[in-house]
């Protein structure tokens, strides 16, 4: 089976940007919508890049079903991405 997880990553950056621009244009019910499938194909992506089947489509659940190491490492990197000087510090 192929891996996927970049294309529904990339999907889930899409629909972010689409969430955002629905919110400006005062179309919130469109926000909300995309912001909800945004959340959900990046944690579907996530989980394809650990090699693991995720089905439905609340957030939660799928977030749940994560191994608990996945929130370690990412609270990991949001640490070191505040430290002034980090190559991750947000820009």
């Amino acid at each position: 089976m192929a891996e996927r997880s970049k294309d529904w990553f990339a999907q889930a950056e899409r629909d972010l940007e689409q969430a955002k621009s629905s919110q400006k244009e005062g179309r919130h019910e469109w926000a909300c919508f995309a912001a909800q499938q945004s959340a959900e194909k990046a944690v579907k992506a996530l989980h394809l890049f650990l090699k693991q089947e995720a089905w439905g489509h609340v957030v939660a659940r799928l977030l749940n079903e994560l191994p608990t190491t996945v929130f370690f490492h990412f609270h990991f990197l949001l640490l070191v991405r505040n430290q002034p000087g980090s190559v991750l510090e947000e820009h």
